[in-house]
């Protein structure tokens, strides 16, 4: 059947092993069951899995493509990036670019890309930024002018935080970066959390039900996607307990990982489109026209908003593991990086840079505040009402009580830290 999944004729041949590209091959057995109980999630939740045959030419030839395009690769992930290594839409027409109008702009290319803000969402409604609101702050149901909105918003905010991601992994500079475990040996290197964010979109899309069989227009599965969900589906968090037993294997190459990416982005963005579509078909025939209650997260759209901000909070841990990556040639600012701020040190003279900064200065003065005078009780918990995305530890409430406290005006700079 459809759903029956096939590897490359070279994945399930022991005899073809020496053929293979060493950065695909499995490290052990553990590897392979893994990638057999992901098919067996397919099979459970219905995804369409074409058959997928070797087209690839055997022997010597093989081995000569092989070794010209990892030279290509090298070649490909040192200085700057151009378009071709964005998956989805280049930063320079991505959603929340800011050009540079100051001095010559090389065609629109030069300037800033900054976060769009986290979409309000209601029934029947999803929008970016400004958004129409009752007297409570909830959503109201569009007018029919909106209807392009909604669609665009969506793509617009899940665009953005797919080339920030992309934008962030161009500042690795040459392939040695992607695969250089953190000095504190508590983290995978970076190639997996390239590929994890994108793996996550697949298994909720899977689960809300939107990757059936049914589907038959999804982009097709390229080779190997199987093994990819498999070992970039689980990452670590800083227990001793934690099984980092992975980062002995070889991993895939950037390559693979990028034309996996291009797959999920394809995937991704036809599911938006679809489902957009079924609520304006929804709407026409008047099923819930009225209902502009806070977007559940029993609602398929929640799978993507969740996959959007999984990547964002990915955004900020792989930031840190790649500001820690020595020596420090590994590293180059992204063309489109926001500027540091006017009173970082590295960016005067070197006398600066050894300067301790100056309050008023270099910083504002953060004087402490009483917060309240007496004990207050407080609750806690975001309300199901609230129209943006929660995690579920988020909901629910807590009550406490808060003793008098102080706490500082601003949050705390650089130079006051130093």
């Amino acid at each position: 059947s459809q759903c029956d999944t096939k590897l490359s004729q070279d994945d399930n041949d022991d005899d073809n092993e020496d053929n293979e590209p060493l950065a695909t091959r499995r490290s052990d057995a553990n590897h392979q069951n893994t990638v057999g109980k992901l098919q067996e999630h397919h099979h459970h939740h219905g995804i369409a899995t074409p058959r997928i045959m070797s087209t690839e030419p055997p022997g010597r030839h093989k081995q000569q493509l092989q070794k010209e395009e990892e030279e290509e690769e090298q070649n490909w992930l040192y200085g700057p990036r151009d378009d071709s290594w964005f998956t989805g839409v280049p930063p320079h027409s991505c959603p929340g670019f800011i050009p540079d109008t100051t001095h010559n702009n090389n065609n629109g290319r030069k300037g800033t890309l900054t976060s769009l803000p986290l979409p309000q969402v209601s029934n029947h409604m999803v929008l970016v930024g400004d958004s129409a609101t009752d007297n409570n702050g909830l959503l109201t149901k569009k007018q029919p002018q909106q209807q392009a909105q909604h669609q665009h918003s969506l793509h617009d905010y899940f665009d953005n935080t797919w080339t920030l991601y992309e934008l962030l992994f161009s500042s690795l500079n040459g392939p040695t970066g992607f695969y250089q475990l953190a000095p504190h040996g508590l983290r995978h290197p970076q190639i997996f959390y390239y590929g994890h964010s994108a793996v996550l979109y697949m298994h909720k899309l899977a689960a809300a039900g939107l990757l059936t069989k049914d589907h038959h227009d999804l982009p097709r599965r390229p080779p190997r996607a199987d093994y990819y969900e498999a070992i970039f589906e689980v990452g670590v968090d800083e227990m001793s307990w934690d099984d980092m037993a992975k980062n002995e294997m070889t991993w895939p190459t950037v390559w693979q990982v990028h034309q996996y990416r291009q797959y999920v982005y394809e995937t991704v963005s036809h599911v938006i489109r679809r489902v957009v579509q079924q609520e304006q078909d929804q709407e026409r025939q008047q099923i819930n026209a009225t209902d502009s209650s806070p977007l559940s997260d029993n609602h398929a759209l929640w799978a993507l908003l969740m996959g959007m901000e999984h990547e964002r909070i990915h955004f900020e841990t792989s930031s840190v593991l790649i500001r820690e990556l020595e020596p420090p040639h590994l590293v180059q600012t992204p063309e489109n990086w926001p500027a540091l701020h006017g009173g970082n040190a590295t960016t005067g003279s070197s006398a600066a840079a050894s300067k301790a900064p100056t309050q008023d200065k270099d910083y504002p003065a953060n004087p402490m505040i009483p917060a309240n005078q007496t004990t207050q009780t407080v609750t806690l918990g975001k309300p199901r009402t609230v129209p943006t995305f929660g995690w579920d530890n988020e909901y629910g409430t807590r009550t406490v009580e808060v003793p008098p406290f102080a706490a500082s005006q601003f949050m705390v700079t650089n130079g006051e830290y130093w």
